[in-house]
Parts: structure tokens; C-alpha cells; sequence
């Protein structure tokens, strides 16, 4: 037969462990064993280790809550960070694109003209990735 003492130990190495979690996935697996330990162990106790434990419980639910909200904006997190990436690159690409022809050689003109449109594009791309992430944010 497992005793408080158990269920309460059982519960502070979970906790120790969603510390040191770095998967979303194992650390609300650890949590949520936990809770459970705490929850049996909650059971078996009263008076001032009851309060303990119920402090416990309550923290293990806030971490919870908070890692949850967190999970939820994560994914917006990384398409933000997506069109600042492709932003920058389509400036940077608009920008060696239009500067190609910087020396003003009037023989290639015709060769550049492509070159200009293409650039051009990037840019264009540039503004509208920079469109999407002040949208998103």
C-alpha cells in the first residue's frame, strides 16, 4: 500500500522533471503525473500537510494554465518570425538586384531592364511580408 509520504514524493519529481522539460509534449505529461501524484496524496492527508499539498496542486494547475496559453501562441510566434524572415530576403534580393547595374554601363542596358522588374518583385514581396507580420502582430 502506497502512503502520502509516496504520492507526495511522486509528485515533486514530476514537477522536478517538467523543470528541466524542454518538449511541449513530456512537459505536460509531467504535470499532469504531478497533479495525479498530488491528487492521491491529498487524499490521504489532513489538517496542515492537506493545505500543503492543496498549495501544490494549485501551482502544478497554474503551471498548466500558463504552459497551455503559451502553447496556443506559439505558432503565431513562428509565422511572425517566417515573414520577417522573407522579408529581409526579399529586400535583400530587391536590393543586389537593383544595384547590379551601378556602374552605368550603357551596353548592357537592355540585359539589366530584367534584371530592374525582377528586382522590383522583391521588393514588392519585401512590402507585402512586412504587410503580414504588422497584421499579425
Amino acid at each position: 500500500m502506497k502512503d502520502l509520504t509516496y504520492y507526495e514524493l511522486e509528485g515533486d519529481k514530476y514537477f522536478l522533471k517538467f523543470q528541466k522539460s524542454r518538449e511541449p509534449s513530456e512537459i505536460i505529461s509531467n504535470l499532469e503525473n504531478s497533479l495525479r501524484n498530488y491528487r492521491e496524496a491529498r487524499k490521504l492527508s489532513e489538517g496542515l500537510v492537506q493545505q500543503r499539498i492543496i498549495g501544490k496542486i494549485n501551482n502544478v494547475n497554474e503551471g498548466l494554465r500558463n504552459f497551455r496559453a503559451l502553447g496556443n501562441d506559439s505558432s503565431k510566434g513562428l509565422s511572425k518570425k517566417f515573414y520577417v524572415f522573407l522579408s529581409i530576403l526579399s529586400f535583400v534580393f530587391a536590393l543586389s538586384s537593383v544595384t547590379f547595374n551601378m556602374t552605368g554601363n550603357v551596353v548592357g542596358e537592355s540585359l539589366y531592364n530584367d534584371v530592374n522588374y525582377l528586382g522590383l518583385c522583391f521588393f514588392l514581396c519585401g512590402l507585402t511580408f512586412t504587410f503580414f507580420y504588422f497584421r499579425k502582430k
